[in-house]
């Protein structure tokens, strides 16, 4: 999860609650300690192994046109506070 302060934080998919088929779920703002004000801006799902991180890349723009580049490998570490 990327947030819109520039902190990525990270979730296993077996950790997020089960939800029956009438549940309402829970907000993703409650299991993550996001600040008061600041939203999520994407989610970016990862169906490869971390040891196959290395090989691939992210890539973020902003509005104003700056650009970069890092490898994936780079959010492997991502402790429960998030990494700027």
């Amino acid at each position: 999860f990327f947030t819109t302060d520039g902190i990525v934080y990270k979730i296993k998919t077996w950790r997020l609650p089960q939800g029956g088929r009438n549940s309402r779920g829970k907000a993703i703002i409650n299991m993550l300690p996001i600040a008061q004000g600041v939203s999520i801006a994407a989610i970016l799902p990862i169906d490869v192994p971390e040891q196959n991180w290395n090989d691939l890349q992210v890539f973020f723009s902003t509005s104003t046109g700056d650009v970069r580049r890092n490898a994936l490998s780079d959010f492997t570490n991502v402790k429960a506070n998030g990494k700027i």
